[in-house]
This record gives C-alpha cells, structure tokens and sequence, in this order.
C-alpha cells in the first residue's frame, strides 16, 4: 500500500508503475491529508476482504487461513514516493501501536522526511532506499 498513489518526483525508465500519469504530481500530495489511522484501518480490511473467499475453500489449511487474518507486515512502497506524505510519521506510528511491523521503500531523495521519522521516534521496522544514479 501507499499513501502516495498519485505521486512520484522521478520518471524512471525502468520502472513498472504507470509513471507517464503521476510523475511529476508531487504537488498533489499537498492535498493528501488522509487520517493515518484510516488509511492503516483501510488497508487491512481490505487485506481481509481479499482473503475472505478462501475461509470456504475445503483444500485450505485452516490454520493458515485463521493466521491470515491478522496483520502483522505492512509494505508502504508500490506506487508512488510515500516520503512525499507528510503524515508519515504518524502513520508508522500507528502500525507501531498496533503492533505491525513496517516496511518502508523510498527512492531517498526527501532525507529531511527520514530524519523527521528518526527525530520523531517513527523509524519503520525496515528501510529500503534506491539510489539510483546514473553512471555517466
């Protein structure tokens, strides 16, 4: 998941995301005031939501299936820069209180939000930073 959907500040060649529509959209993210807490609450009902057809399935293994249910990884990465949304620190930390680990992928180019989530006590679990450049 990400709260960043509609925004990217780079227009890799590489990369597999729509980018021709949301690079360069970065100013969007002005707008993006979405509560954390409903983005997180969102994001594992629809977790649940995903996996609600296979409770019925006979092949399933129950057990597996009843540990599906609760969340315990968070990945914000996807689509988008999510260091571009400023509540993101308030966001960690509602995975945080939940007791869900985090996983935070960003292509590095916003450190003073990195530092405001080490300033903030809101580091993720995990951090993984692309740094891309080129070789010329």
């Amino acid at each position: 998941m990400t709260p960043a959907a509609v925004a990217c500040d780079q227009k890799c060649v590489y990369c597999w995301r729509v980018n021709e529509m949301f690079s360069g959209q970065q100013d969007l993210m002005e707008y993006a005031n979405d509560e954390p807490a409903d983005i997180v609450q969102g994001s594992i009902e629809g977790h649940l939501r995903k996996l609600s057809g296979f409770g019925g399935n006979p092949k399933i293994d129950k057990q597996k299936f009843l540990e599906s249910q609760t969340v315990r990884h968070f990945a914000i990465s996807l689509t988008g820069e999510p260091t571009l949304y400023k509540r993101l620190p308030e966001m960690l930390r509602e995975l945080r209180e939940r007791k869900i680990s985090s996983f935070l992928v960003t292509n590095g180019l916003h450190p003073e939000m990195v530092e405001k989530l080490r300033d903030e006590d809101s580091l993720p679990t995990q951090l993984y930073m692309s740094l891309d450049a080129p070789d010329e």
